[in-house]
């Protein structure tokens, strides 16, 4: 039977600095760790032995609590994958942002679906025809933005994930989450960021 063994500082000095990431302003950092988690069970032996499992901490850039996962080096909160995109629009940013969360959380499926509901409004926006395949809005997108990249053999990973609807049962794996948000954050630099910043920085 594996029991926990609580290791903490009640003072105002941290117990250790670990490196890791933090969920909440996305920046590498050494965490200022307060509380230690062992797991404490028997060797073969019947001796006590100590794993390490968890370190619980403070963020020192941005003051926020996180924990640090031992055994794999994984952070509650977790981080954002795939940067931050400036000049996005508000509706659209919060959809982006929101694809970013559910990849880092593992929800593929809801990642995907909700990649094709942005890609088809993005569209839509840029001039495409309403009601049309997911397919169309890919290659509409890719004529006016990537034109470089239509005959690329990856373009076809991401015409593909058509195939996960809302309205059919397909479950979407990490690799096609990640197909996803690799095209639709190029689509969105190309169409928010590049053009402002050029014009910003004039």
């Amino acid at each position: 039977m594996t029991k926990l063994k609580i290791i903490t500082n009640y003072g105002n000095k941290f117990l250790d600095s670990e490196p890791c990431y933090c969920g909440h302003c996305n920046n590498k950092i050494g965490l200022d760790v307060y509380l230690k988690v062992y797991g404490v069970k028997k060797n073969d032996k019947l001796q006590n032995t100590q794993i390490e499992k968890y370190s619980v901490g403070v963020c020192p850039l941005c003051g926020a609590p996180i924990i640090l996962n031992k055994e794999n080096n994984n952070v509650l909160p977790p981080i954002r994958e795939f940067e931050e995109i400036s000049f996005l629009p508000k509706d659209v940013e919060t959809l982006y942002n929101e694809m970013r969360d559910a990849y880092s959380v593992q929800s593929y499926t809801c990642c995907v679906i909700s990649g094709r509901t942005l890609l088809a409004n993005v569209a839509v926006e840029e001039g495409a025809e309403e009601d049309k395949s997911f397919k169309y809005y890919v290659d509409y997108l890719v004529d006016k933005y990537l034109p470089a990249t239509k005959n690329k053999p990856w373009l076809d990973k991401v015409r593909e994930l058509g195939n996960c609807s809302a309205h059919k049962m397909v479950i979407a794996n990490k690799e096609q989450a990640k197909t996803s948000l690799t095209f639709i954050n190029a689509i969105l630099k190309n169409i928010y960021e590049f053009p402002n910043s050029v014009s910003d920085g004039e």
